[in-house]
C-alpha cells in the first residue's frame, strides 16, 4: 500500500467519523427535542385529567346535593301530609265531641223536661184520687 492509499483510507475514516459525529449531534438534538415534547405532552394530560377529575369530582357533588335535597323534599312532604290527616281527624273528633255534647244537653234537658211532666201527672193524679174520693159513696153506714 502507498502512502497516497493510506491517506485515503485516513481521510476515508475521517470523513465517515465527521459525518457519523454530525449524524450523532443532529440524532441527539432530534431525541432531545422528541423527550421535551413528550414531558409537555405528559404535562398537558396530566392538567388535562386533573381537571377532568375535579369535573367529574364536582359532578357526583352536585349529584348527590340534589339526591339530598330530593330525599328532604319527599320527607318534608310526607310530614306535611301525615300532619294533614292528623288535622282531618282532629276536626272529625272534635266534631263527634260537639256532637256528643249538645246529645248530652238535649238528653239533659229533655230529662229535666219529663221529670217536670211526672210531677205534673203525678199532682193531677192526686187530685183526680182525691176528686174521686169524695165524689165516691161513702161506705159507712149511715146514722138515722
Amino acid at each position: 500500500m502507498t502512502l497516497i492509499g493510506l491517506l485515503a483510507i485516513a481521510g476515508g475514516v475521517g470523513i465517515g467519523l465527521a459525518i457519523g459525529r454530525l449524524f450523532t449531534k443532529g440524532a441527539l438534538a432530534r431525541a432531545k427535542d422528541d423527550a421535551a415534547r413528550l414531558v409537555q405532552d405528559a404535562r398537558r394530560d396530566i392538567d388535562r385529567l386533573q381537571k377532568e377529575a375535579a369535573l367529574e369530582a364536582k359532578d357526583k357533588l352536585y349529584q348527590a346535593r340534589q339526591a339530598f335535597e330530593q330525599e328532604n323534599r319527599d320527607r318534608r312532604n310526607e310530614l306535611v301530609e301525615q300532619e294533614r290527616r292528623l288535622n282531618q281527624r282532629e276536626q272529625l273528633l272534635d266534631k263527634k265531641m260537639s256532637t256528643l255534647d249538645q246529645k248530652d244537653t238535649d238528653l239533659a234537658r229533655k230529662e229535666k223536661d219529663l221529670a217536670g211532666r211526672e210531677k205534673t201527672v203525678a199532682g193531677k193524679e192526686i187530685s183526680l184520687e182525691g176528686a174521686c174520693s169524695s165524689n165516691a159513696p161513702s161506705s159507712k153506714p149511715s146514722a138515722g
